[in-house]
């Protein structure tokens, strides 16, 4: 499912014994803007601290209750590692670094097959579709977290980089205000731009893949687009869910592939 940063970020984590805290952030690699690590503001619990927690450890999103269960004991919590106001604020994190004495949970034994409570109702066919869908989308995520814990990532965060300026062909656009997220694979799949300062009350959606590069010490995003281009895409509204629909004709419109396949 596609949900915007801020909204997971208003979700309460609640752990097997209790709740711990909420989502103040999500490190990803720049490469494949993948997101191994999320960081959990604790102080309503623990005061002052802000916990790593691999996304393989979370469950679905309960959107009527706002919570996202995490299989972890509020006592797993407290032993996960803990970023310091001094790597909070830099500009990136070099993962063999930061997570040099975390080996953290097992990340083989993802997800629950056919029969799990969600697939209840569903016929055959799309229980399979949705399932495999699912297993590939771990698997990702499996190798993408192997591939932190060996050292071979650079992680940015998405604090960061929001409000980072939007480099057009032709101009600025805007700037970053959200991401959208895959709470299935956590990927970041749309940077959402605001270009409240050229086209007033629009915001429009970027691929990642359509980025040329990051400035990060201009805090610049440079994308191959034109600004045309993106003042006649289609608007992104948040108030209305982001379905496959809307994707397809956001990538009719550009003539760009899909990432789904």
């Amino acid at each position: 499912m596609l949900q915007s940063a801020k909204a997971l970020r208003n979700y309460t984590i609640r752990a097997k014994d209790g709740d711990v805290g909420k989502i103040h952030e999500f490190y990803f690699d720049d490469k494949d803007w993948g997101i191994p690590y999320l960081v959990v503001d604790t102080s309503n619990w623990l005061p002052g601290r802000k916990i790593i927690i691999s996304p393989d450890s979370f469950g679905h999103p309960d959107e009527e209750a706002g919570v996202l269960p995490v299989a972890l004991t509020k006592e797993e919590v407290r032993n996960r590692p803990d970023v310091s106001k001094e790597q909070a604020a830099a500009e990136h994190y070099e993962a063999s670094s930061l997570l040099s004495n975390y080996a953290g949970p097992p990340v083989d034994q993802l997800g629950g097959g056919l029969f799990e409570e969600e697939h209840i109702g569903m016929d055959p066919d799309s229980m399979i579709q949705t399932v495999k869908a699912k297993e590939e989308a771990e698997q990702r995520l499996s190798k993408r977290i192997r591939k932190v814990r060996q050292g071979g990532a650079i992680l940015q965060s998405t604090k960061q980089v929001m409000g980072n300026y939007i480099q057009a062909q032709d101009g600025e656009i805007g700037h970053v205000e959200d991401f959208i997220i895959d709470d299935d694979s956590w990927t970041i799949c749309y940077l959402v731009i605001d270009t409240v300062n050229w086209l007033p009350g629009k915001k429009v959606l970027v691929s990642p893949r359509w980025i040329e590069r990051i400035d990060w010490n201009a805090s610049k995003v440079y994308i191959d687009l034109n600004r045309a281009a993106i003042k006649n895409s289609p608007e992104y509204d948040s108030t209305n869910p982001l379905d496959r629909a809307y994707e397809e004709q956001l990538h009719r419109y550009y003539d760009r592939p899909g990432y789904w396949g």
